[in-house]
């Protein structure tokens, strides 16, 4: 199956074209019209719109992804390939190696589909092992990640400060030793 390119005109004054804002508004209407399969595999090929600065395009992803990375994840529906794309556009992690936590949903984490997003906080993987915590429930992750697995740290960001997540982006296909803390019934 080909590939169609996604064309999203934005009314905006020209001199916003390379505005954070008018990109942020084109991955809304991506995700709305449940377009992130396709505009992934654009962005891979780099088909993005020439007016828009790079810097830009890179710093609304990486805004976005705080409260949208589920959407995108679940419309990719491929993780290789979304793998691809963060490293496109998150800054690459410089840091030591962590302990990182996870709460997952006990059947992803059983089909080996771990999530990219951990957390060094246990308190708050515990809210999302519970918010995962449907179809058979919900389990609580810790692994200690080496440099090389972290794609990206988003401790920087304010919102990801602000809620309490001090989110790190990591591979899951080079994850091991992951240990199983706590697990949790579905909630359904």
């Amino acid at each position: 199956m080909e590939s169609k390119i996604i064309t999203i005109e934005i009314d905006v004054k020209n001199d916003m074209k390379k505005s954070y804002d008018c990109i942020v508004k084109k991955f809304e209407v991506v995700t709305e019209f449940n377009l992130w399969k396709v505009y992934s595999e654009q962005l891979l090929k780099g088909e993005r719109a020439p007016m828009l600065d790079v810097v830009d395009y890179e710093k609304a992803f990486y805004k976005y992804w705080i409260n949208s990375g589920h959407n995108i994840r679940k419309q990719v529906n491929d993780d290789k390939a979304l793998l691809e794309l963060l490293t496109l556009f998150f800054p690459k992690y410089t840091g030591e190696s962590i302990v990182l936590y996870r709460g997952e949903n006990l059947d992803a984490y059983n089909d080996k589909r771990i999530g990219f997003c951990w957390t060094p906080n246990v308190d708050k993987a515990k809210q999302f092992m519970s918010s995962n915590a449907f179809g058979s429930g919900g389990v609580l992750l810790r692994c200690k990640c080496q440099p090389d697995w972290i794609l990206s740290s988003l401790s920087l960001d304010e919102h990801s400060r602000h809620l309490g997540e001090d989110e790190h982006i990591v591979n899951p296909f080079l994850l091991s030793n992951i240990e199983v803390l706590d697990s949790i019934a579905s909630l359904e």
